[in-house]
């Protein structure tokens, strides 16, 4: 799942609500990529709704959600939901894309056997849709067949050598193969087709850091600058802007992310590392106690954030032997 969007989140749970049955459905439809409690009630609400469009959406939506969210007053409508959902998608069996999105259906349920099933089924309806070729690959990564994923990809660069996604999935399994020089030239040609794939830009940061440093900080920035609201490429830029003794930059591209995601933990903890190699204790005491008086994050982060502090409180100030110089 993607991490919810905490400035689009509160605007799609708004407009699920909206007097318009088209943007109530747009909605349950956006709120599947931005999975969160709000989300999950929100569509679980909808499948209550009067229009089938808006049911059906939803019903789609839930299909990532643990099956353990669900209360038991609530299965039988979802349930009734998903049919009317499933119906849907099979109307038309003599269309691939029927098949297809069948396929994602079962894709985002994580049941890859018949995602595969309902992929192979379109495939034969339409040998050169080479969006389905991508998704199957996607479905073969799940089940650990590597050999079948870039056989899948290849094939799907072959039939549509301007395939961002293709490019992308390809240079991302290579990376994980240790084949560098593939990778790097797989996730620039999905970047080059697509500008705005941030992902393809952050995995060449991280992929250029240790030989081309660099050109791996260019790379984070135009991720961060693409997409604000992924606080990973703003960290990953602010740590390696700190590994490369950028203190001020890292500390500055830290305090950018915290102002939009106050909450990402991760983010303070290493603000306050910057600030004691900046020789910043009190700094950096005076930042984490604000963290812990908001009170509102998880148990977990809270103890991370007072273990941070503890040992922060427990260092010794550098003594001044030279008290006149400056």
């Amino acid at each position: 799942m993607s991490a919810p969007d905490v400035q689009l989140l509160p605007a799609l749970l708004k407009a699920i609500q909206d007097p318009s049955p088209l943007v109530r459905g747009a909605a349950a439809k956006a709120l599947a990529v931005r999975p969160s409690q709000e989300s999950f009630q929100a569509l679980v609400a909808a499948t209550r709704d009067s229009y089938r469009l808006v049911r059906v959406r939803a019903a789609a939506s839930l299909a990532s959600y643990p099956s353990g969210w669900f209360k038991a007053e609530d299965v039988a409508r979802v349930q009734q939901a998903t049919a009317g959902n499933l119906a849907s998608l099979t109307a038309r069996p003599d269309q691939w894309s029927s098949h297809y999105n069948l396929g994602n259906y079962y894709l985002h349920r994580g049941e890859v056997k018949e995602a595969l099933a309902s992929y192979n089924t379109a495939l034969k309806i339409e040998p050169g849709a080479a969006l389905v070729m991508v998704n199957a690959a996607l479905a073969y990564s799940h089940a650990g067949e590597k050999g079948q994923v870039e056989r899948f990809l290849e094939k799907a660069i072959k039939i549509a050598p301007d395939n961002a996604a293709a490019h992308f999935n390809l240079g991302l399994l290579q990376a994980e193969q240790n084949r560098g020089k593939e990778a790097e030239q797989n996730l620039k040609e999905a970047f080059r087709l697509d500008p705005k794939m941030a992902p393809a830009a952050y995995n060449l940061c991280i992929l250029t850091i240790k030989d081309r440093p660099q050109e791996a900080l260019s790379w984070c920035r135009r991720a961060v600058a693409l997409n604000l609201r992924e606080p990973r490429y703003a960290y990953t830029l602010a740590f390696y802007q700190k590994e490369q003794g950028d203190f001020k930059n890292a500390a500055s591209t830290l305090k950018d992310l915290l102002r939009q995601q106050p909450g990402f933990v991760d983010g303070h903890l290493l603000l306050a590392e910057i600030y004691l190699q900046q020789g910043k204790q009190a700094q950096a005491e005076t930042m984490l106690r604000q963290v812990l008086q908001r009170g509102n994050l998880p148990p977990q982060d809270l103890a991370r954030v007072a273990a941070m502090l503890q040992n922060v409180s427990n260092r010794q100030p550098p003594k001044n032997d030279h008290p006149g110089k400056r």
